[in-house]
């Protein structure tokens, strides 16, 4: 047989055994289209058990890699989500026993506003501590509080809060927040030692919620 001819036979059933793997995946006998360099399965696409709707895409767990631009409904990224034009950011890290700032993170840069901050302590120090979340220009620095300090007792856990209640009475706008500021929790106190070799010894973590003015 000419070479030619085995080479095409075997492209056909490779080419066929490519379909039949994908009609598989997307759940049998579904009709698959291809329009403008694109695939359109018109029953939907599924990675679970159930029987997606037409046009669907359903799933347990879509992970983002870098930012996705869902067209007319949302852009997504690893710390922010923008819906009709509002721009939300979140932040959550774990607490450092390095030294006193038990949390910073950097706003983005744009005015925002604090919706939501809080601090989770699941293992205690052995001393009293006093907890602030400020802001400030410079790293590690409580420049300006955006809550009141909490006092956090020996061989206590805690979670601090703050948000819409938890603002200073009488100070005005602390709670919006300049262009790539920094947003710091700090711990500190007379007999309170923020080193690993100290007696700060907290675990926890803490979160932050800013929106975009």
């Amino acid at each position: 047989m000419n070479k030619n001819i085995i080479a095409l036979v075997l492209c056909g059933a490779l080419l066929l055994g490519v379909g039949f793997g994908v009609g598989l995946l997307v759940g049998g006998n579904q009709s698959v289209d291809t329009l403008a360099g694109g695939t359109r399965f018109v029953h939907g696409l599924s990675t679970t058990s159930a029987a997606p709707s037409a046009g669907e895409v359903q799933t347990t767990t879509l992970t983002v890699d870098s930012t996705t631009t869902l067209t007319g409904v949302a852009t997504l990224s690893a710390s922010s989500v923008s819906m009709g034009g509002v721009v939300e950011y979140s932040y959550s890290s774990a607490l450092s026993n390095a030294s006193s700032t038990l949390c910073q993170f950097t706003s983005p840069a744009a005015t925002t506003t604090l919706e939501f901050a809080s601090v989770t302590v699941t293992t205690a120090s052995s001393t009293a501590a006093i907890i602030q979340i400020a802001k400030s220009k410079y790293q590690s620095a409580t420049t300006t509080l955006i809550a009141s300090t909490y006092t956090v007792a020996a061989n206590a856990k805690a979670t601090i809060v703050a948000s819409s209640t938890g603002f200073i009475t009488g100070v005005t706008n602390t709670w919006v927040i300049g262009p790539s500021q920094y947003i710091v929790v700090k711990a500190g106190g007379t007999s309170f030692k923020p080193t690993k070799s100290g007696i700060n010894t907290y675990a926890g973590y803490c979160k932050l919620k800013l929106l975009v003015n």
